[in-house]
């Protein structure tokens, strides 16, 4: 099958044709049978008079051509360092261009398009569409379906797949970020520091500061799990390479610095960071994560008027917030625990079924890193009620590592 031929098909029964009423004194009705099939490959003259039979005009406009395939480069540059997007020409000229030779590079945008509205629904039907078409794209053009592939994809093994095509199609410093990034989300630190690492060479290579700064950032995240001196010198990379385009690296690797040296049980430490972090204009989830965070390590050392205040700012921005933020419940839940905390109420029931909800919903919706920060507060409690197997069990789903009994 042939975008074009597709495009002739979908036409034609949108307007109620047959094949012999469309291509009578065009082609014979077989030939069109196989056009729209993609048997043939149909003559740009029998194209543009089948399309003018449909009331399409095929563009051939070399210019306005030209206009588009710049366009579309730097938009897909653009979406990839996650930066705004110009789109109203291409968005204002994409029906014109869709019946031109870049139809099937058209298709892709108008994919890619849907992905920025979360219109999932629409751009799985359209993904349906060009999977057939796969065999005939070339390697930028199976780059861009199957990057695609991996935003829709919201299973991680299949992301990962799909990443892994994308990367044969192009090896480049942004899928092995994203690939990286993967495997960090499933809590697969060493791989992820090993595709960091690559990402961050290729990218070098490239010169990629959104890679550089951002496999950086990945890899002191990695590292705090295991090393938090070398968690703070990857930050700091990051923070250096990155400090005129993205200044708030700093306070997000303070809040992550901070929460680690709370879970570590160094609690100076702790304070040292989560006091250094600020606010962030518009990142409400930070915000809120920074004052929970700040007020568990003010219960955990004895202050709990100061904890209550933190609390307060939290559960005030969860108020102001709420129509804004993903997952509403879920930071409840968070809130609910320093309430857990501040009330004695660490050893109850009630307490223990809310961080088995936390230990599963923060990891399965946030990343690997909040299943392990709350895991940790369930071994330390079945650890005092001598529940060795429940303890052993988290430790061992944290940690990807079998222990003896």
């Amino acid at each position: 099958m042939s975008m074009v031929g597709l495009l002739i098909r979908k036409l034609r029964l949108e307007r109620d044709y047959s094949q012999a009423g469309l291509c009578r004194g065009i082609c014979a009705p077989s030939y069109l049978s196989k056009i729209e099939q993609g048997q043939a490959e149909a003559g740009s003259e029998i194209v543009e008079r089948l399309l003018a039979a449909l009331g399409v005009t095929y563009c051939r406009d070399e210019s306005l051509l030209e206009q588009a395939r710049e366009s579309l480069a730097a938009y897909h540059e653009a979406r990839a360092r996650e930066e705004p997007q110009e789109t109203a020409w291409l968005d204002s000229n994409l029906e014109r261009l869709t019946y031109s030779d870049l139809c099937l590079d058209m298709q892709l945008y108008r994919l890619f398009r849907l992905l920025d509205r979360e219109d999932r629904t629409g751009a799985e039907a359209l993904r349906k569409e060009l999977e057939p078409l796969l065999p005939q794209m070339d390697r930028e053009q199976s780059y861009c379906y199957w990057t695609a592939c991996s935003e829709l994809t919201q299973d991680p093994a299949g992301r990962l797949d799909c990443l892994l095509a994308a990367q044969r199609q192009k090896p480049c410093a942004y899928v092995g970020y994203a690939i990286a990034s993967v495997f960090y989300h499933q809590g697969q630190y060493s791989r992820s520091i090993e595709a960091a690492n690559r990402a961050y060479s290729l990218a070098a290579e490239e010169g990629d500061l959104y890679v550089l700064v951002n496999a950086s950032f990945l890899l002191g995240s990695c590292y705090t799990d295991r090393d938090l001196g070398f968690a703070e010198k990857y930050y700091d990379r990051a923070i250096r390479l990155g400090k005129r385009q993205w200044p708030q690296l700093a306070d997000w690797a303070a809040y992550n610095l901070g929460a680690s040296y709370l879970e570590w049980g160094q609690p100076e430490k702790a304070l040292y960071w989560l006091n250094r972090t600020q606010p962030v204009a518009g990142n409400d989830a930070h915000n809120l994560l920074l004052h929970q965070k700040r007020a568990i390590l003010y219960v955990q050392t004895g202050k709990p008027d100061l904890a209550q205040a933190d609390l307060a700012q939290a559960e005030e921005i969860l108020r102001e917030a709420r129509g804004e933020l993903w997952e509403v419940e879920l930071y409840m839940d968070m809130l609910e625990f320093v309430r857990q905390l501040l009330d004695g109420g660490e050893g109850s029931p009630d307490c223990e079924k809310l961080l088995l909800r936390l230990y599963r919903d923060a990891g399965e919706k946030l990343g690997f890193g909040f299943r392990r920060f709350y895991g940790l507060y369930l071994v330390k409690r079945y650890r005092k009620e001598r529940r060795y197997k429940d303890a052993l069990r988290i430790l061992e789903e944290i940690s990807g590592k079998e222990f003896p009994e």
